[in-house]
């Protein structure tokens, strides 16, 4: 497998409370099934098999979107957790110290990573995995709603980061993919994976990391 560097985009809006199979039901929540499985829980879950069994030369990093200090829409220049070796431990702390909330910038958050990677001087080849919900919003002047003008800069971002040699794969976490074959395919990549399942999550992630890796 050849060495990569691999930065988890990860969507922490509120909506990945929700149960992975179904919108609109909140995992612990009043009058949510037992059977309810959060996204969120789903992605510590899975990313642990993940981890267990990926190639030493994937070097994974991650970057929330929302910011966890932020606002509603903030996303934060740099990595929360840098990409590097042997970073699970890290990325798994990371994700257990916050929770979801706020709204869906990946407009930003694809932006960020670009320019995080741009300082990344290690001469690998870089790759997004974007791991995201739903549509984007908190474009300038949409005021947090999703709008064609969110899912089109979102497109051009990905695009322009494709031009640029950094590929990007995209995860939909639960039923509602919009725009994702969009993004993926401006990305470089084939289509999104389609995750309503914990199962088809870590198949999801696990698919990936065999591509980037081969």
């Amino acid at each position: 497998p050849q060495p990569v560097d691999l930065l988890l985009v990860l969507d922490r809006s509120g909506s990945m409370a929700y149960d992975i199979a179904s919108d609109n039901v909140t995992c612990g929540a009043r009058g949510a099934p037992a059977t309810c499985t959060a996204r969120w829980s789903t992605i510590t879950t899975s990313l642990t098999q993940v981890f267990a069994a990926s190639p030493a030369g994937v070097q994974w990093g991650l970057k929330f979107f929302t910011s966890p200090s932020g606002q509603t829409c903030t996303v934060n220049q740099g990595a929360d957790v840098a990409v590097g070796p042997n970073t699970a431990a890290r990325i798994q702390t990371a994700i257990a110290g916050t929770s979801p909330a706020n709204q869906t910038p990946t407009t930003a958050a694809i932006n960020a990573a670009v320019a995080y990677f741009n300082t990344v001087k290690d001469g690998l080849p870089h790759y997004i995995l974007l791991a995201t919900d739903g549509e984007p919003n908190c474009d300038p002047g949409t005021s947090g709603n999703v709008t064609t003008t969110s899912v089109a800069n979102t497109a051009t971002a990905i695009a322009t980061a494709a031009a640029a040699g950094i590929k990007t794969y995209v995860i939909g976490i639960g039923p509602s993919p919009g725009s994702l074959t969009q993004f993926a395919q401006n990305g470089g990549t084939t289509d999104y994976y389609p995750a309503t399942s914990p199962d088809q999550l870590t198949a999801a992630l696990s698919s990936i990391v065999a591509a980037v890796a081969s």
